[in-house]
């Protein structure tokens, strides 16, 4: 049984993809798997009547039908935690199912200590229940590096996708004109306001001797979508920044086409996160672009040429630096073949049936 809390949100969202993938890799290795979205058994409710979902301890079992119990295991990809998601858990262990614990960011309290009040309110009953979950969950996967979270052994897996699904880009380089790739459910840590300010720096004071046009591609939606459109105003950059909203499928893949770089996080460090396993650097090499990011990222090597880390900070993007690392990458004209190894490399490591291995691996051996 795969459980997802969210899986009625906008099908051109990053994580509804990430979740068909995942329900593909298990069944491309063998595994018969139900999908149970939390959000089709729970009433509509809104305002004060929604802080059911926060309280009441049996908000999720009593709306879930006994046979959804009928499985080996449930594998449970699941934000922050209230209490009738920790009965949810009592009620399945109690039934002796296994339960893996997907936490797709760890730690993640910084990411919500600059939201919403609501957001806030979730994390402090987050931090009550937390501890209590050991005695339920038998493992939780994670991208990060931990050996326990939660007083709960861990099970690493990366962060993947399906790569069938994204083709590899065929780009013509254009002549003194560069186009970065920017997607993203925009987030204050993602930092883009970074590379914004770089770009009115370089229209303003160096474009006239550099000869090179740097233009900036915003695929998707988030908090600061806005702020950035009107940042972008603001410093008169709309001829060089254009806005498509969520894109997927061949719309998307038009826009990748058209660019020669993907810009990974520039802020991760806002939220205190120095090791990123954001599924936008796996796009990016799935497309077959070189990447620029401020924090590490976990599939890459260090000396992988097609990477630019820029200053882990919130100084402006310095674009002459950008400008240089195309020309590098670029410099014999031979984008196909660079599109071609950037792949491979990526398909080696990011690909979802690559990246759940550990969890079938785990499964398999838990039968034993």
């Amino acid at each position: 049984m795969f459980f997802e809390k969210s899986f009625h949100k906008n099908k051109n969202n990053g994580v509804y993809k990430k979740v068909l993938d995942q329900i593909d890799a298990f069944k491309n290795h063998e595994i018969d798997i139900s999908v149970l979205n939390i959000a089709d058994f729970l009433p509509q409710k809104k305002g004060f009547r929604k802080i059911n979902l926060l309280l009441n301890k049996k908000e999720y079992t009593k709306n879930i039908p006994n046979s959804y119990y009928n499985c080996d295991f449930f594998y449970i990809r699941y934000w922050l935690l209230t209490f009738p998601f920790l009965n949810l858990l009592k009620k399945i262990a109690e039934k002796k199912i296994l339960i893996i614990l997907e936490i797709p960011t760890y730690p993640y309290d910084d990411e919500y200590r600059r939201t919403d009040l609501k957001s806030q309110i979730f994390l402090l009953i987050d931090k009550l229940i937390r501890k209590k979950i050991k005695r339920y969950v038998n493992a939780i996967s994670t991208y990060s590096g931990d050996e326990q979270i939660f007083d709960i052994s861990t099970i690493k897996i990366s962060n993947g996708l399906n790569f069938s699904r994204i083709p590899m880009r065929i780009n013509e380089i254009k002549n003194n004109e560069i186009n970065l790739l920017i997607i993203s459910q925009f987030s204050f840590w993602h930092g883009y306001d970074r590379i914004l300010k770089g770009l009115e720096i370089y229209v303003r004071d160096i474009i006239i001797n550099s000869k090179t046009i740097v233009k900036l591609h915003f695929v998707g939606d988030g908090k600061e979508y806005e702020i950035y459109k009107n940042i972008c105003l603001e410093s008169k950059l709309d001829q060089y920044c254009f806005f498509y909203g969520l894109k997927s499928g061949k719309d998307l893949d038009a826009i990748a086409n058209h660019c020669d770089i993907g810009v990974c996080s520039l802020g991760a460090h806002r939220k205190k996160c120095y090791l990123s396993s954001e599924l936008k650097s796996r796009e990016y090499v799935a497309y077959g672009l070189p990447m620029i990011s401020s924090v590490k990222i976990d599939f890459v090597d260090d000396k992988w040429p097609y990477l630019l880390r820029v200053p882990e900070d919130d100084s402006p993007i310095d674009i002459i630096s950008v400008v240089n690392y195309f020309n590098k990458v670029y410099k014999n004209n031979n984008s196909e073949e660079i599109s071609r190894i950037i792949r491979s490399y990526g398909f080696a490591r990011c690909d979802i049936n690559v990246a759940i291995r550990p969890v079938i691996d785990y499964l398999a051996n838990s039968k034993n």
